[in-house]
C-alpha cells in the first residue's frame, strides 16, 4: 500500500509536510513477506505481502481471536508502470488506524487507495484517492457496524533549465484528522546528480480550534 502511491506525494519523507499526517497507510512494517511480479505487457505488476505480527490480543475472548496468523493482515496492489503512465489501485486489510506495526488490531480496518501519475513533458500531474473503512461495533442484529472516512490529493511537479522544480500539493482528508487539508509549495534545486536543495512553505488545518499550523523550511537533500 505504502509503495503504491508512486511519487504522487512531492513532499513525502518531510517531517511535517508528508501525506501520512492527514492519511493512513503509511506503514514501514517488520517481519513481512511480499512477492512482486515480472513486468507483463511492459507495465502490469501484482504485489502482495503479508504482515507477520507476534502478539497476543490480550482483550481477546480466545486465543482463536489472536491476530498472530500467517495472513492476519495483507497488503496487496495492482500496478501499472508505464514510461509516462504510473497507476495503480491497493488495499490493506485488517489493519489499525496507527501506523506502527505493534498497533494492527483483531477489529482492523480496511483501507483501499487508486493512484494516478502522469508526466507531459516537463510536467508531472498526481491524484490519489483513498478510502478507510473500520468496524465501529455490531448493530441490533449483531452484524458489524462500519464507518468510512476518505480523502483526496491532488499534485502537480513542474521541472524547467533541467535543474528547477516547482512543486504544488493539496491534500483533503478525514482519515486521521476531521476535516484534515494540506496545502503547499516548494522549490527544488538540483545542485549535483546527487545532490538537492529546497524550499517549502504551505500550512496544515483541521476543524478543531487552534489546530491550524503554517510551515516555512529550507534544506539539503543528499541521495546516496
Amino acid at each position: 500500500l505504502k509503495l503504491a502511491q508512486g511519487k504522487v506525494d512531492q513532499f513525502n519523507d518531510l517531517e511535517f509536510a508528508d501525506m501520512k499526517f492527514i492519511f493512513n497507510g503509511e506503514v514501514r512494517a517488520n517481519n513481512t513477506i511480499s512477492y512482486s511480479s515480472p513486468k507483463i505487457a511492459d507495465g502490469l505488476v501484482f504485489n502482495i505481502a503479508s504482515l507477520l505480527q507476534e502478539k497476543v490480543d490480550t482483550d481477546a475472548s480466545s486465543t482463536d481471536d489472536d491476530q498472530d496468523g500467517l495472513f492476519d493482515v495483507l497488503s496487496y496492489s495492482v500496478e501499472w508502470q508505464g514510461k509516462d503512465l504510473f497507476a495503480s489501485v491497493s488495499v490493506m486489510d485488517n489493519y489499525g488506524l496507527d501506523t506502527a506495526q505493534k498497533d494492527i488490531y483483531q477489529d482492523g480496518g480496511k483501507t483501499t487507495r487508486a493512484v494516478a501519475t502522469y508526466k507531459i513533458g516537463p510536467v508531472q500531474l498526481g491524484a490519489m484517492w483513498q478510502e478507510y473503512e473500520e468496524q465501529t461495533g455490531t448493530d441490533s442484529n449483531g452484524d458489524g457496524e462500519i464507518s468510512d472516512t476518505d480523502g483526496m490529493l491532488l499534485s502537480v511537479a513542474y521541472t524547467f533549465a533541467e535543474k528547477h522544480t516547482l512543486k504544488l500539493q493539496h491534500g483533503q482528508s478525514d482519515i486521521k484528522l476531521d476535516g484534515g487539508e494540506q496545502n503547499y509549495f516548494g522549490y527544488d534545486y538540483k545542485a549535483a546528480k546527487n545532490v538537492t536543495l529546497f524550499a517549502v512553505v504551505g500550512d496544515q488545518s483541521q476543524d478543531a480550534d487552534d489546530k491550524d499550523k503554517s510551515y516555512l523550511a529550507g534544506g539539503l537533500k543528499v541521495v546516496f
